[in-house]
């Protein structure tokens, strides 16, 4: 595993994958974007290959854990509309 060597961004657009190693501009050379628009993995030209599997394995981890996210938004907005809609019959 390259844990040393990836690092992992959270930003508000999506998730990026960089290389620790490598340096471009003063910042880690990106290896791959997983925005959360699309959820689509987009790999950067120079990627190279052998990092590609595990950043696909991290970024369906990503999809995973953002579709049951998704799920429990669901359902903590269905309580709090029920929690509403009883208040309002109390009024």
């Amino acid at each position: 595993m390259n844990d040393q060597r990836i690092f992992i961004g959270i930003y508000p657009a999506g998730i990026v994958y960089a290389d620790r190693t490598v340096e471009v501009d003063g910042d880690y050379a990106r290896l791959a974007f997983l925005p959360y628009s699309t959820l689509e993995l987009e790999f950067s030209r120079t990627c190279p290959a052998e990092l590609k599997q595990e950043i696909r394995d991290s970024a369906i981890t990503c999809n995973e854990m953002n579709g049951l996210l998704e799920l429990l938004n669901m359902a903590v907005r269905s309580k709090i509309d029920r929690w509403i809609s009883a208040i309002r019959v109390m009024k």
